[in-house]
């Protein structure tokens, strides 16, 4: 109680002092002193200074004494250069001609705490338009407005104006005058605040205001004339102010102003702008500071605002899954302390757009047979990709971890479990945005019964520097043919010599030994076999003397006929260049020519695959 006293008796002696140092202009603080000096009653007292921008300055206490012919003013000499007067300070009464022959002067406003004028205060004034008197006066002396014809305007109290109209404003029409009259204040308890209890019409009015400790305002309002309401906003430096004052019939009751007050709840982070794609979720969280908080996430529907209660909707965090329906959506949180004081956070809106990734080759699905190799490949572009090859689980996916499932191209060894599986790819960006690849199918077929093969191809036994040659020999319509390379447990697509013919010629060495080849052979209706395997050895041959041919004696088919070399993939290939052999001999053996035949150019097999995505 104690505190709440004072602070209504500090209150009001601001509101006194602000009245009284409100000027008609402030000293600009680029402007120039011309003149400076004291004066006052008691002699020094009083301050005047008159600077280069027109403005007299009057600073002090106590009365200003009385100036006259004999014992003028000290800003005499400059009466014609002012045109504006600020008076600051506790002045308790206005002499004589204190004003007098400020004859460029438009507006004067005197402190509040004046009790009482001499005689021809605004004498010679003649283009003095406004003139506030404090509603403290009570005694005015003549000739105020002697000479002076420009009068517009006279603020003062209604009593004053009774008792002195036939000395003081003999010469002035009623009309021109405004007469001060009472507010009130109110308040809800929770702060005090108070400013002038006696306005007149246009004044501004500044408050001060005091919360009690954890609260701020909550809304400052005035109420006047039959009903009219208008609020009170806190101006860009913080200060509430309410600017021009209204007119108020006598007949009107008091006007009012009410201040309320809310608990101060600190909001500490607000929740922030979701902007991203459909199919993620977005976040919206709050933090906050008070006394056990609860939580209430609310979304905007028109004017209002709906309560939620899903995806944490009374926790400090919400989550929203994003779909095309929540573009343009918005919410807020309701933050309530445990004494249901309820404040909220400012509004969150999902922008829904669609990520910066551009698929430009899909991957395509395998249809084969048991025991290849599929290969899924997908391009896109944009900044900063990352991949991650995924496998339908019902109506979700997994992550795969092999088999190149976080780069563009995965490989899957087919067997019959993996008939049907279905695959995608996830590709993410640098923004974190992501799209998915169409999705792709491993269909395994039976061998076609369309194919006959009629010699498999065998194994090979060849010295090195020669070539080894496998053939196969089927029948069917419009057959092709894929010779493979094993790879560890999958099988890898060759490329040159002859891998997409029915023959296909190897040249050999050491590092050839032990591999093993098959073909995959198709016909024109998609159907396919695969051919057994056929493994080649190399050895080193017999030295002879140089003019001696060196015997080769591969195990092939009879009729198999010589074809380019082959070179196996450069991860493999011996650190020095290949040595060249010639094409293979005829199956029956043949005398040795007169000069040695050129050698066969060498042709590579592609980079194997990596192993299986499972």
């Amino acid at each position: 109680m104690t505190k709440s006293i004072c602070r209504y008796l500090v209150l009001a002696l601001v509101a006194t002092l602000v009245f009284a140092v409100s000027p008609a202009k402030t000293a600009n603080a680029f402007a120039r002193i011309v003149a400076h000096g004291y004066f006052g009653d008691s002699g020094h007292n009083c301050e005047y200074t008159v600077y280069d921008n027109g403005l007299l300055d009057l600073r002090g206490s106590g009365g200003t004494g009385s100036f006259d012919e004999e014992t003028t003013c000290p800003w005499e000499d400059y009466k014609t250069d002012i045109t504006s007067v600020s008076i600051n300070g506790n002045f308790i009464s206005i002499g004589d001609n204190i004003f007098a022959g400020l004859c460029n002067v438009e507006e004067i406003v005197l402190p509040s705490m004046v009790q009482t004028m001499g005689n021809n205060v605004f004498a010679g004034c003649t283009n003095l338009k406004k003139v506030v008197f404090p509603s403290t006066s009570n005694f005015l002396g003549s000739g105020y407005f002697a000479a002076n014809n420009k009068i517009e305007t006279i603020v003062c109290e209604k009593s004053t104006y009774d008792y002195n109209r036939y000395t003081t404003f003999r010469f002035i029409n009623r009309n021109k005058f405004i007469f001060f009259y009472s507010v009130d204040y109110e308040d809800d308890g929770n702060g005090a605040f108070r400013g002038v209890s006696r306005v007149y019409a246009g004044q501004d009015i500044t408050f001060d205001i005091y919360p009690n400790d954890g609260y701020v305002v909550d809304k400052l309002t005035l109420s006047y004339g039959q009903g009219k309401v208008v609020e009170v906003k806190p101006d860009e430096d913080g200060k509430y102010r309410f600017h021009g004052m209204p007119d108020v019939s006598e007949n009107d009751p008091r006007p009012v102003f009410r201040c309320t007050f809310k608990y101060n709840i600190n909001i500490d982070t607000q929740p922030k702008d979701y902007v991203g794609q459909a199919g993620k979720t977005a976040k919206f969280s709050v933090s906050a500071r008070g006394e056990e908080l609860t939580y209430q996430w609310q979304l905007k529907k028109g004017k209002s605002w709906a309560d939620l209660s899903s995806g944490g909707a009374t926790t400090d965090t919400l989550s929203i899954k994003v779909d095309d329906s929540k573009n343009g959506k918005i919410y807020r949180c309701a933050i309530t302390d445990k004494w249901g004081h309820t404040i909220y956070s400012d509004g969150a809106k999902i922008t829904v757009k669609e990520p910066d990734i551009t698929i430009t080759k899909q991957p395509v699905s395998y249809n084969g047979l048991s025991g290849n190799t599929a290969r899924f490949s997908v391009a896109a572009e944009g900044e900063g990709l990352s991949y991650q090859w995924q496998l339908k689980k019902g109506n979700k996916w997994a992550d795969l971890t092999s088999g190149g499932a976080t780069t563009s191209t995965m490989t899957i060894k087919v067997d019959y479990s993996k008939n049907g599986k279905i695959y995608r790819c996830l590709i993410t960006n640098a923004a974190d945005e992501y799209v998915t690849s169409e999705e792709v199918s491993i269909t395994v077929n039976e061998p076609s019964t369309e194919i006959d093969i009629i010699n498999q191809p065998c194994n090979a036994n060849v010295f090195v520097g020669q070539n080894a040659v496998f053939k196969v020999i089927a029948e069917g319509e419009g057959l092709t043919y894929q010779w493979q390379l094993k790879k560890g447990s999958t099988w890898a697509d060759l490329s040159s010599g002859g891998a997409k013919t029915d023959t296909l010629t190897i040249k050999v060495d050491l590092t050839k030994s032990g591999k093993i080849y098959r073909c995959v052979i198709t016909d024109a209706n998609g159907g396919q076999v695969i051919t057994s395997e056929a493994q080649l050895l190399a050895s080193m041959p017999v030295h002879h003397d140089v003019d001696d041919p060196v015997p080769v004696t591969p195990k092939v088919l009879p009729d198999a006929p010589a074809e380019l070399a082959v070179e196996e993939p450069a991860a493999e290939a011996p650190a020095q260049s290949p040595v060249e052999a010639p094409a293979e001999a005829p199956a029956e053996p043949a005398p040795a020519p007169a000069a040695k035949p050129a050698p066969a150019p060498a042709a590579e097999e592609p980079a194997p695959q990596t192993d299986s995505a499972e």
